[in-house]
């Protein structure tokens, strides 16, 4: 499967204002911005929508790598995507159970834990 989307890791940093959060790529590429213009929006918002939308790629390949479990096929490009992120290897688990672990790493990134 081709893929037309800046490839993973994205990540977040402040931008040129507190109410501002850069999402980019591994080569710090900006894909994109968060912004709050106003004073009275918390950064906080701010942030989670930006770590919301960095973990997009993440959501997207544990979605891929459930729904190929599910018809018993592995996708190997979700071990190296593992492996890049620096969230180990995975060779003991089945396809589901490694479904099950970059899901939970993917709605961990989306929340910012």
């Amino acid at each position: 499967m081709e893929t037309k989307h800046t490839p993973a890791p994205w990540g977040i940093h402040r931008g040129y204002s507190k109410h501002v959060f850069e999402i980019v790529g591994s080569k710090r590429e900006s894909i994109c911005a968060t912004h709050n213009w106003l004073e009275s929006d918390p950064v906080e918002e701010s942030r989670a929508n930006a770590l919301l939308i960095a973990a997009s790629p993440d959501l997207l390949i544990a979605l891929q790598a459930q729904s190929a479990a599910e018809n018993i096929e592995f996708d190997v490009h979700a071990e190296a995507f593992l492996k890049l992120h620096g969230w180990g290897d995975f060779p003991h688990l089945t396809a589901l159970e490694f479904a099950f672990n970059l899901r939970k790493l993917a709605i961990a990134k989306a929340r910012g834990e």
